[in-house]
């Protein structure tokens, strides 16, 4: 694929471009307040907040959306087996990458 070209790749009903000339061609990186329930992503950048730490919400670890709670409410995240509520704002600030297939 040329630098400039794009590919459109399909999570869940979301759609999101990957540019192969961006930092890791063959993965894509969103925000975890943009996933569906039941997918998952590797963190790749936190806002700062030192209750994530705490909590055990660090770079490099699996979250998988549970669920996101209607009008604004909190998004449910799984990390390591633990369930935790989190302020969309703050999911705003986690990034995810995935892997294209």
């Amino acid at each position: 694929m040329a630098a400039t070209e794009t590919e459109t790749i399909d999570i869940g009903q979301l759609n999101f471009e990957s540019c192969s000339n961006e930092c890791q061609p063959g993965f894509i990186s969103i925000t975890a307040d943009c996933l569906d329930a039941g997918t998952c992503g590797l963190i790749t950048q936190l806002p700062e907040n030192s209750l994530l730490a705490h909590l055990g919400i660090r770079c490099g670890k699996n979250l998988q959306m549970v669920t996101r709670q209607r009008f604004g409410g909190p998004v449910v995240v799984e990390v390591d087996g633990h369930v935790i509520a989190l302020s969309r704002t703050l999911c705003q600030g986690i990034k995810l990458s995935f892997a294209c297939k």
